[in-house]
C-alpha cells in the first residue's frame, strides 16, 4: 500500500537471506541500512544474532524483507524474532501488494526503481527491499497479541555477607516491593486489566511480573522503564502467534462442560476435566497468562468450576472464574504437598495414560480433582434421578444447575418447563398456520421464496469470502513453498566435509558472539563516558567520591586511588548502616562539603554528620551517572549543600544561644534565692 506522507528522517534496514544455518545454527543475511534513501551501512553477511543486535543499534523505522519467513521458518520462530527486536520497528514485506505476491524485481519496477538485468545478489536484494519500503510500498507484518509484560527485578547481585549485607538484601527487596505497589496502584487507577506474579522473600520481593492486557503504547505516561545500580523495570510487548477456532467447532465444543484447576505463578499449571471427572488436558508453562488459559479452556468447552489448591484464593483464579461466570472452588485450607501427591496418584491409577510432568501440573490437577470430588456424589444422584424418571432431557444441563445451587428436582422442573414452552410454542404456531393456510397460502409461498433468496444471498457472500480467504492462503502457501524450495540439502559427497567443519564453525561462532557482546558493552561504556565527561568539562556536573562504607579502610583505599580528601569534596556512601568514628572525624577535619546517600536512612550516621555540620543529601535528587568509579552529580548540589550547611550551623547556633539563656536564667533564679536568704537573716 502506497503512502504519500513524507517523513523528515526515515531509517530503513533491508535484509535478504544469504543462506540457511541448518540444524542448531542461525541463518545469515545481507544487510543494507538507508537513512533518507542514502546508504549509511551495509554488510554482505551477518548472522541472525548480529542482525538483531544491529536492529537495536540503528533502531530503524522499518525492517524491509522480500519474504517474512526468511526471519523465521514458522509463526513460532517469527514470534521469537519479534520478541527480540525493538518494539517500535515495523516489519514490511515488500513483495506483498494488494493484487497479490510479486517478485522483488517486479515490485521494484512498480515502485519506480531501475533494475539491472539478471537475478540480483542478496546484498542488492536487501538494498532494493529497503528502497521499496522507503517509498511506502509493501504490507506491514503483524504478529502479536495486545499484551505487555512489566518486569521488576534487582540489578545488583547479592552474595554472602554479614549483618550489613543482610540489611542491603532487605533494602533491595523493599525497593522491589515498593515499585511493585506503585505500578499496581497506577494500573488500578487507569482501570487496566492485568495479572501479577511475584517471588516473595524476607522483607519484600525478589522480583515481580505484570502481564497487562493492553498494547505497549497504552502504558506511555503510566509506567516508565527504569534502571539503577540496584533495580530495574523492563517493559516489553508480548509477541505471539494468534490462536483462532472455527466457529462450527467452537459451537460444538461449547456444549461440553468443564472443571478447570489452575496453579498460577511465574510458571503456571492448568488441568481441564470434563463434568464426569475425565482428563482432557494437563499442561504447564512459564509465562502462561490469563488469555493463554482462556484459549486452552475454551478450546475444550464451557467451564462451570474453576478450582485452586490454596486458601486464600489467588487473584488470577478469581478473575478467571469471573470471566467464565463459573463457580469458584477453594479448599477450606491450603492442600499440603502430601495431600496433593496422594490425590494425583489415586487419579492417575484410574486414568493411567496421563502423565504429570512437574509440580505445577500436579497442583492444578489436584485442585481440579478435589473440586470434582466435592460434587461427585451430587452428580451421581442427578444421574440416578433422571434415569429413574425416564425423561429425554440433557443430564449435563441438570448437573450444571445443581452445581450452581439448585436442587435436583428444581433443575429437572426448569428443564421440563423449557421443553414444555418450546412444544407449546410449536403447537400455537401450527394452529395459526392452519387457520390462515387457505387465505395466505400464496403470500406464504412468496415469503418463503423471499427468505430463500435472502439465505442464498448470505450463503453466496459467505462463499465469496471463503473463496477469497482460500485464494490468499494458496498464494501464501505457494510463496512459502517457493521460499522453502531454496533449501538445498548437501549431497553425500559433501556431507563428510560439512561434518568436519561443524565443530570449527561452532567454535568460531561462539567466539564471535563473545567478541560482539564485548564490543557492544565497550561501545555503550564509551558513549556513556563521553557524554558524562563532556558534562564534567562544561561544568554541568561535579564528581562525588564513592565508598562502600564510612570506615578507615575504605577512606584509605579511596585516597590511594583518587588522592587525599580535600575541602569541598562530596562523598557518596553506598551503605550507611555502619560507620567508624575515626573515619567520620577525618572526613570532618578535611572539611568535605556534603555526603550523598541512596535514601535518607541510617539515623546514627546522619545524626553524627549533622553534629559535624556536614549536610546529607539524597542521591536520586542529583545523580547523573557514573564515570570511572565516581558518581557524577548535578552542579546545583554545591549551592544546595552550602545552604544546608548554613542551616545546620544556624540551628546549632540557635541551640547554643538557647542553652546560654537557660543557664543565665538559672543563675538569676539561684542568685535571687541567695539574696532573699541574706535579707531574712
Amino acid at each position: 500500500m502506497k503512502s504519500n506522507d513524507k517523513q523528515p528522517s526515515l531509517t530503513v534496514m533491508g535484509v535478504d537471506l544469504l543462506y540457511h544455518g541448518g540444524k542448531g545454527r542461525a541463518p545469515h543475511f545481507s544487510v543494507v541500512v538507508l537513512r533518507d534513501n542514502e546508504i549509511v551501512a551495509e554488510n554482505p553477511e551477518v548472522s541472525l544474532h548480529r542482525l538483531i543486535r544491529l536492529l537495536w543499534e540503528y533502531r530503524p523505522n522499518i525492517l524491509a524483507v522480500d519474504n517474512v519467513f526468511e526471519l523465521g521458518e514458522d509463526e513460532r520462530k517469527l514470534a521469537k524474532f519479534f520478541n527480540l527486536i525493538p518494539p517500535e520497528v515495523r516489519v514490511i514485506q515488500v513483495t506483498r501488494w494488494p493484487e497479490g505476491f510479486l517478485k522483488i524485481k517486479e515490485a521494484a519496477i512498480r515502485a519506480g526503481l531501475e533494475v539491472a538485468y539478471g537475478k540480483p545478489s542478496p546484498l542488492r536484494t536487501a538494498y532494493l527491499a529497503a528502497l521499496i519500503a522507503s517509498k511506502g510500498y509493501g504490507t506491514e507484518v503483524k504478529l502479536y497479541e495486545e499484551k505487555t509484560k512489566i518486569i521488576i527485578s534487582r540489578t545488583a547481585s547479592i552474595g554472602p555477607g554479614g549483618m550489613s549485607q543482610n540489611r542491603y538484601k532487605r533494602r533491595l527487596r523493599g525497593i522491589v516491593l515498593s515499585l511493585t505497589r506503585k505500578i499496581k496502584e497506577s494500573l488500578d487507577r487507569y482501570g487496566l486489566d492485568y495479572d501479577l506474579t511475584f517471588r516473595k522473600s524476607g522483607g519484600g520481593l525478589d522480583s515481580s511480573v505484570f502481564i497487562v492486557y493492553a498494547p505497549r503504547e497504552k502504558l506511555y505516561g503510566i509506567v516508565k522503564p527504569l534502571k539503577t545500580s540496584d533495580v530495574r523495570i523492563e517493559i516489553r510487548p508480548i509477541y505471539k502467534p494468534k490462536i483462532s477456532f472455527l466457529q462450527q467447532e467452537r459451537e460444538r465444543q461449547l456444549q461440553r462442560y468443564l472443571i478447570v484447576g489452575v496453579d498460577p505463578g511465574i510458571s503456571t499449571g492448568l488441568a481441564i476435566l470434563d463434568i464426569d471427572g475425565a482428563p482432557l488436558e494437563i499442561i504447564s508453562g512459564r509465562g502462561l497468562d490469563r488469555s493463554d488459559i482462556v484459549n486452552h479452556v475454551l478450546a475444550h468447552g464451557t467451564p462451570i468450576i474453576v478450582a485452586t489448591d490454596v486458601n486464600p484464593v489467588p487473584e488470577t483464579v478469581k478473575r478467571l472464574a469471573a470471566m467464565f461466570n463459573a463457580e469458584l472452588y477453594v479448599p477450606s485450607q491450603s492442600l499440603s504437598s502430601d495431600e496433593k501427591r496422594q490425590i494425583v496418584q489415586e487419579y492417575i491409577s484410574k486414568y493411567h495414560w496421563i502423565t504429570v510432568e512437574d509440580n505445577h501440573q500436579r497442583d492444578a490437577l489436584a485442585a481440579a480433582v478435589r473440586a470434582f470430588r466435592s460434587i461427585e456424589s451430587k452428580l451421581r444422584q442427578v444421574e440416578s434421578y433422571v434415569s429413574k424418571l425416564g425423561l429425554e432431557i440433557q443430564v449435563d444441563k441438570i448437573k450444571v444447575a445443581v452445581i450452581k445451587g439448585k436442587s435436583t428436582a428444581e433443575a429437572v422442573e426448569e428443564e421440563i418447563a423449557k421443553l414444555y414452552e418450546e412444544e407449546e410454542e410449536g403447537e400455537e404456531e401450527g394452529e395459526r398456520e392452519e387457520k390462515t393456510e387457505v387465505i395466505q397460502e400464496e403470500s406464504e409461498v412468496e415469503e418463503r421464496l423471499r427468505e430463500e433468496i435472502k439465505r442464498l444471498k448470505r450463503e453466496r457472500q459467505y462463499l465469496k469470502e471463503r473463496v477469497r480467504e482460500l485464494e490468499e492462503k494458496v498464494s501464501h502457501l505457494e510463496f512459502e513453498l517457493d521460499y522453502k524450495s531454496k533449501v538445498i540439502e548437501p549431497d553425500e559427497t559433501t556431507a563428510r566435509t560439512i561434518e568436519m567443519l561443524k565443530q570449527e564453525v561452532r567454535r568460531l561462532t561462539e567466539y564471535s558472539r563473545s567478541l560482539e557482546s564485548e564490543i557492544t558493552a565497550l561501545r555503550n561504556m564509551i558513549a556513556s563516558s563521553s557524554k558524562l565527561f563532556l558534562m564534567l568539562m562544561r561544568g554541568e556536573a561535579v564528581p562525588a567520591k564513592k565508598i562502600h562504607m564510612l570506615t578507615s579502610d575504605a577512606l584509605a583505599k579511596l585516597e590511594r586511588e583518587y588522592g587525599e580528601l580535600r575541602e569541598n569534596d562530596i562523598l557518596y556512601i553506598e551503605n550507611p548502616g555502619y560507620f567508624e568514628k575515626g573515619a567520620l572525624e577525618k572526613a570532618a577535619k578535611s572539611k568535605i562539603l556534603a555526603v550523598i546517600l541512596d535514601e535518607i536512612e541510617g539515623a546514627g550516621l546522619i545524626d553524627a554528620l549533622k553534629k559535624k555540620f556536614i549536610p546529607v543529601l539524597r542521591k536520586d535528587d542529583y545523580s547523573i551517572g557514573e564515570l570511572y568509579g565516581s558518581l557524577l552529580v548535578s552542579k546545583r548540589i554545591i549551592e544546595d549543600a552550602k545552604r544546608a550547611k548554613k542551616k545546620l550551623e544556624e540551628e546549632a547556633s540557635a541551640r547554643e544561644r538557647a542553652r546560654i539563656l537557660e543557664l543565665l536564667k538559672e543563675y538569676k533564679a539561684r542568685r535571687r534565692r541567695e539574696l532573699l536568704k541574706e535579707i531574712e537573716k
